[in-house]
């Protein structure tokens, strides 16, 4: 199913941001793209922010919507 790939991929993208290094500089988005099936160094990055975005969010509002209780 689609939203399995997704989240397949947000869990690979979660592994691979701990897996490469901040230290790494603008080659961290090399690595971590190649961790992630199917998506590209702009397209992890993108998804980086908005899930760092969601978190602060969360952490500010007690809450933000989407808690996955659907």
């Amino acid at each position: 199913c689609a939203a399995c790939l997704v989240q397949a991929q947000e869990l690979a993208l979660v592994a691979a941001l701990k897996q490469c290094p901040k230290e790494l500089g603008a080659a961290r988005w090399d690595e971590v793209s190649k961790l992630v099936p199917g998506k590209t160094k702009a397209q992890c990055f993108k998804r980086f922010k908005e899930l760092k975005e969601l978190h602060k969010a969360k952490k500010a509002g007690g809450g933000g919507g989407d808690d996955g209780d659907d």
